[in-house]
């Protein structure tokens, strides 16, 4: 006979409401679990993935504010992107360039400081860049706020890239690229295919319609900090070119910068729009150990998009947290 006939469904399962008030516990312990990860979670300031977004991925930047360095001088800052489209041409022997100088700020005495490029009259086999050079020609940086004797400004390059493509016929495509960023910031002024290809930091391409990207990736302290002078003959960052006399290459230089104040002489020279800048060192740590081990030709959406999981995760185990459980504040 059943001995739990007549009973409510309840009392005939042993111990269902200790069972139920267990479960209870059980799920506001965790929803405080929960709360308080919340509450421990470091956040990636929006400063920091501008930062990176300009460092890894510089042309296809998105975003309401222009990148600062998320360093220890969150003064405030003028914030500039400027984009310099330009033709480099290979010459007679089959060799072409465009080099750059990414830190250099404004010189009334040298316009053209900014970069170089070769034209089909350019005879030579190395890095021309000083001017007058036959068949090499200089540029500016397009948009630079303070040109000439105005641009005695307090400046430092957040980001810079050179991208080029090839434009010329599919019959005489052919030859390679070379990409390279000097990490210690020697200047490779006359530096030849043979010396560039030499470099560890280099890196080959064939040439192609799809653009070949370098990227200024800091490598020393002095990379990230303000200056006044105009620091002329770093030229740090090139594509090199290695194909049919006479070959085309369509060349973009993007650059992000931040400005301060400066004076000359007693003269304060101002400047404008300024927005706030922010501080997030520990994330700033982290961009740097992930730069540290790439190629300067590496940058684009995918790798950016490994950066920032690279930061996030990083951020997330130092706070003794698991992976993925990180705000990103954006």
């Amino acid at each position: 006979m059943n001995s739990n006939k007549g009973r409510s469904a309840a009392r005939a399962l042993p111990n269902a409401s200790k069972n139920k008030s267990k479960n209870s516990t059980r799920k506001r312990k965790s929803r405080i679990r929960q709360l308080d990860t919340a509450s421990r979670a470091p956040y990636l300031r929006p400063c920091s993935i501008s930062y990176m977004k300009a460092l890894l991925d510089p042309f296809n930047f998105r975003g309401n504010d222009l990148p600062c360095v998320p360093d220890l001088i969150d003064v405030p800052s003028q914030k500039v992107c400027t984009l310099t489209r330009i033709t480099a041409t290979t010459g007679t022997a089959g060799f072409g360039y465009i080099v750059v100088n990414p830190v250099v700020g404004s010189s009334a005495t040298n316009p053209t400081i900014y970069g170089r490029v070769s034209t089909s009259a350019f005879a030579g086999n190395s890095l021309a860049t000083t001017l007058p050079t036959t068949g090499v020609i200089g540029f500016d940086d397009a948009g630079y706020p303070y040109p000439g004797s105005a641009g005695a400004r307090n400046h430092r390059t957040v980001a810079c890239a050179i991208r080029a493509r090839y434009i010329g016929t599919e019959l005489d495509r052919g030859g390679r690229i070379l990409a390279v960023r000097s990490p210690s910031n020697d200047s490779m002024s006359l530096a030849t295919a043979d010396q560039v290809l030499s470099r560890t930091s280099t890196t080959t391409h064939q040439v192609s319609r799809n653009w070949t990207t370098v990227g200024w990736l800091p490598s020393l302290p002095s990379d990230t900090e303000y200056s006044e002078s105009s620091l002329l003959d770093l030229w740090t960052m090139a594509l090199v070119f290695e194909s049919k006399a006479g070959n085309s290459f369509e060349c973009e230089v993007v650059r992000y910068h931040e400005f301060l104040p400066g004076q000359v002489a007693g003269t304060v020279y101002p400047v404008t729009a300024v927005t706030q800048s922010h501080s997030d060192i520990n994330a700033m740590s982290y961009i740097r150990d992930f730069v540290g081990g790439l190629a300067a030709s590496d940058i684009g959406q995918g790798i950016f998009k490994k950066g920032l999981q690279h930061v996030t995760n990083l951020a997330a185990s130092a706070m003794g947290l698991p992976m993925g459980q990180l705000a990103i504040e954006f």
